[in-house]
């Protein structure tokens, strides 16, 4: 059910996982919900010490951040738990078709959230997210595993390390709609360039397919082969 889905998730996270989880970020009060559990499971003053939860914020590009994850932005960083900002641009439409245009909106909307991460509580962990792709101009359709989504993902790793932040990023992004050939190259060409870029936090990083519509298990058991 809606009203508690974001409980089943943390839940789930906490049960089953031995590493940092994300918290929910869909409304500031299920935030709150998130620390409250995590409070529980491994004690306040423990999560404030060493964070349990990294959470995803997501930039409403083009230079946006809406209330709902402003607010979650404040719970989390005064609750001391981690977080990854993480702008989503598609280049043509909520970014300049150009990379260098599409980069430096990416840079800027990625620091207004850290930096105002860092307002609130100094020194909270923090983690620059990227997550750029493209449009194809003839159809319309947002493109996966594109060249150009390799060169921004590889120059924005060397201004996340210019800034001394870990880097997130993905994935073995595809648009390829079943585990193919195309979904084979698409895939290995953007994860190959996150890892040369010794990219810190890989999200997405199995069993994508149909550009994130679905997740696919047998490109899940692929991915993790290759």
């Amino acid at each position: 059910p809606v009203p508690t889905r974001h409980l089943d998730m943390v839940y789930t996270h906490a049960r089953y996982s031995d590493k940092a989880f994300m918290g929910s970020v869909t409304d500031p009060a299920n935030a709150a919900d998130s620390v409250a559990m995590a409070e529980i499971v491994f004690g306040k003053e423990s999560i404030r010490e060493t964070p349990a939860l990294l959470s995803l914020i997501n930039v409403s590009s083009p230079r946006r951040y809406d209330d709902r994850m402003l607010g979650c932005v404040k719970v989390y960083a005064k609750a001391r738990q981690a977080l990854l900002i993480t702008p989503f641009l598609m280049a043509g439409a909520m970014s300049p078709a150009s990379l260098a245009g599409t980069m430096a909106l990416q840079n800027a909307e990625a620091l207004a959230g850290i930096a105002l991460a860092q307002m609130i509580t100094p020194g909270l962990p923090v983690i620059y997210g990227s997550f750029m792709t493209n449009l194809d101009l003839q159809s319309g359709a947002t493109v996966f595993g594109s060249p150009e989504s390799q060169l921004t993902l590889m120059t924005l790793a060397q201004l996340a390390a210019s800034y001394k932040l870990p880097f997130r990023s993905g994935g073995t992004f595809t648009s390829a709609k079943l585990p193919d050939a195309q979904a084979g190259y698409e895939s290995v060409q953007v994860m190959l360039p996150a890892v040369q870029a010794q990219t810190n936090f890989i999200l997405h990083a199995a069993g994508w397919l149909e550009s994130g519509l679905v997740a696919g298990y047998e490109k899940f058991v692929i991915d993790c082969e290759v």
